[in-house]
């Protein structure tokens, strides 16, 4: 039996996929979950360099200064072959100068990884990260692996909300801010709906003291969702990601922004406005532009066809790289 090492930060969605796979595969394999903590990740690396040692490792990881940190000690130990597996993150910026030194420098670590013969498979989740990795892909083998399939059909079971209920899946501080600002804009044109903030960072704690709005801690994404009239989702993650596919099951439109590769994808369900910036004033507008159009938006959800994104062939090409010799 194939075994194999998995080390994983800010993916949690996408590798319980990925093990899925594997035990389908029977593959076996150790998993090292690390954290924010960049010394506590670095020592959890080091402790198992001798088990790396020619033997098949899969990274899921950002794209960040840490990242290669972590790849210069794999490769010291010597491993076989690498699946780096690039997550959704807010830190993904294309037009970022420091995102652009980080991948010419992952670029020129692949390089030198195949040429001292260490096998790599790049895999990407979303389009958005395809987008992201383009000058990279053209010189190495990666995949297209999506985990956000579509498991709980939400188009038998729709919910149209009389008042306007916006769910806003908070994850920064800033999002309050926003959040206060486009609720007082709101209100002077003339429009009165109701916010419920979801929490998905649990450092944020904050609420806003007013009774247009409710603060909630909840793992039911789906109801929170399905009783809502628009989704807002600010911030790219591998659960964002998750939130959009699942609003645009319920035909639910969703205020989001390019990062998230899923809306990229699901753009020509009309469901998806994107929005660049981010404070008070554009987040009523783009509000307001999805409240002038929901009967169009409900017309076109009663003959919609929602296209699943198909994962067998990036799980085949990914377990078969593990597999080979």
């Amino acid at each position: 039996m194939v075994h194999t090492i998995v080390i994983h930060k800010e993916c949690n969605i996408i590798i319980n996929e990925l093990k899925k796979e594997l035990e389908n595969s029977k593959i076996s394999y150790h998993e090292i979950h690390l954290t924010n903590s960049v010394f506590s990740d670095l020592y959890k690396v080091l402790k198992h360099g001798g088990a790396l040692n020619n033997t098949p490792i899969i990274i899921c990881h950002p794209i960040t200064g840490d990242l290669l940190v972590k790849l210069a000690i794999i490769l010291s130990s010597k491993p076989r072959k690498i699946v780096l597996l690039i997550p959704p993150n807010p830190k993904h910026k294309i037009d970022s100068t420091y995102v652009k030194i980080i991948l010419y420098l992952l670029r020129t670590m692949l390089t030198f990884m195949e040429n001292i013969g260490v096998k790599q498979l790049l895999v990407f989740t979303t389009p958005y990260e395809r987008l992201l990795l383009d000058e990279i892909i053209r010189e190495t083998r990666y995949v297209f692996f999506p985990t956000y399939a579509i498991e709980k059909p939400g188009f038998n079971d729709l919910v149209f909300s009389e008042k306007p209920v916006i769910s806003f899946f908070v994850l920064e501080q800033q999002d309050i801010v926003i959040i206060k600002e486009a609720l007082d804009i709101l209100e002077e044109l003339g429009f009165k709906p109701f916010f419920i903030l979801g929490y998905a960072n649990e450092n944020i704690r904050d609420c806003i003291d007013d009774y247009r709005v409710m603060c909630i801690h909840t793992e039911d994404i789906d109801n929170l969702i399905k009783y809502s009239t628009i989704t807002v989702v600010k911030t790219p993650t591998p659960e964002t990601n998750s939130v959009i596919l699942k609003s645009i099951l319920y035909f639910k439109p969703v205020i989001t922004t390019l990062e998230h590769g899923i809306a990229l994808y699901y753009r020509y369900t009309g469901l998806i406005f994107l929005q660049r910036k981010w404070d008070g004033e554009a987040l009523a507008n783009s509000i307001i532009e999805v409240l002038n159009n929901l009967d169009n938006i409900k017309k076109k959800s009663l003959t919609m066809v929602i296209l699943d994104l198909k994962k067998d062939f990036g799980s085949h090409i990914i377990t078969r790289f593990l597999k080979s010799s």
